[in-house]
């Protein structure tokens, strides 16, 4: 596992020190196999200035997994320019989860 974490954190590292300046989504943060609870979750940013994105139907997989499709969980699925997105499991509990206080808009 320590290897798995330390192969990605060099892959993210390269990815944002040789990334295009045309790329306009980035994952900007990732929380993945946390030490409690269901609270794993993948942060995305929209560089660009002005083209949206819809994450609808774009697929999450983890090699020992199925695929996830993205949905929308009440806020829409397209991401705007110069915005973020967090995409959490679909389990999650949006009531009583660890990131329950967050502002959603």
């Amino acid at each position: 596992m320590k290897i798995f974490l330390i192969t990605l954190l060099i892959f993210f590292i390269a990815a944002t020190i040789f990334a295009q300046s045309d790329t306009a989504l980035v994952l900007s943060e990732i929380m993945f196999n946390p030490q409690s609870g269901n609270n794993e979750f993948i942060e995305i940013y929209n560089r660009s200035e002005t083209q949206s994105f819809d994450l609808a139907n774009h697929k999450i997989i983890y090699y020992t997994s199925n695929a996830d499709l993205i949905t929308s969980a009440g806020f829409g699925t397209v991401l705007p320019p110069k915005s973020y997105a967090v995409i959490f499991e679909g389990d999650y509990d949006f009531a009583a989860g660890i990131y329950n206080s967050c502002q959603y808009t």
